[in-house]
């Protein structure tokens, strides 16, 4: 592995920065002016310059285990200085939430078991116990067995997708208990925006907060998360 690594270095030196060499030095010239700050989770399947084809200085990162934002107060130092950082001193314009398929966090969360070695990692995803509430309780009444769903691949890829959404969903409603963001989203000086990401397709769905939904990136037809699991409107924010 470190001789791939290595490889990589070297590769990376002789091409793409050398292509970009003006850009790197003019970054760290006069800094960096990202206008994003992308939320997503650490998982390595997901690459938010790739996805997005930014640029070298366009994105300003903050990844961890399901790309969670918590709560306003809830003593998170790593998020809340991003969050800081990207707003009162990069000002950052807009703030992207990216959730994605096969998501290894929700499917824990889902299924409620995780390896017990993982005990910081199971207090990490408790957060989103409600959301994954929520979502089983809008499947057939609250009446599903979960175990039974749960041994159907369809039915789990359904439920983790729905959860994987809602989550989404979740952490805007959550960066919104920041005064900071509160009132810039109020004054128009920033926007937020939920997506999820699909590692089999590349489709990046973008969460409508009018229609409760999830639709396709520059598509037109939404996909209503209402029509197989019910209304999100418990999460509107």
């Amino acid at each position: 592995m470190d001789s791939d690594l290595t490889t990589g270095v070297s590769r990376f030196q002789r091409g793409y920065y050398r292509r970009h060499r003006q850009t790197y030095r003019t970054l760290a010239r006069h800094g960096q002016r990202p206008d994003t700050l992308f939320i997503a989770c650490a998982d390595s399947r997901v690459l938010p310059h790739v996805i997005t084809s930014s640029m070298p200085g366009d994105l300003f990162e903050l990844r961890n285990v399901g790309n969670m934002v918590p709560a306003h107060g809830s003593n998170c130092d790593a998020t809340g200085s991003a969050l800081e950082y990207s707003l009162h001193v990069l000002n950052v314009s807009r703030i992207i939430v990216c959730g994605h398929s096969h998501c290894g966090a929700c499917a824990a969360l889902l299924s409620g078991k995780a390896p017990d070695a993982l005990e910081q990692t199971k207090s990490w995803i408790e957060q989103g116990r409600d959301v994954r509430e929520l979502v089983l309780s809008s499947v057939e009444g609250g009446e599903l067995d979960l175990q039974e769903a749960l041994e159907d691949q369809e039915t789990r890829s359904q439920l983790e997708g729905a959860l994987e959404r809602a989550m989404v969903v979740h952490q805007l409603r959550n960066l919104m208990t920041y005064p900071e963001v509160q009132e810039r989203t109020a004054d128009g000086r920033l926007t937020l925006l939920g997506w999820h990401y699909s590692i089999d397709s590349g489709i990046v769905e973008q969460y409508d907060r009018d229609q409760l939904a999830f639709h396709p990136v520059k598509a037109e037809a939404p996909k209503l998360l209402s029509r197989t699991f019910g209304s999100l409107s418990s999460l509107a924010w």
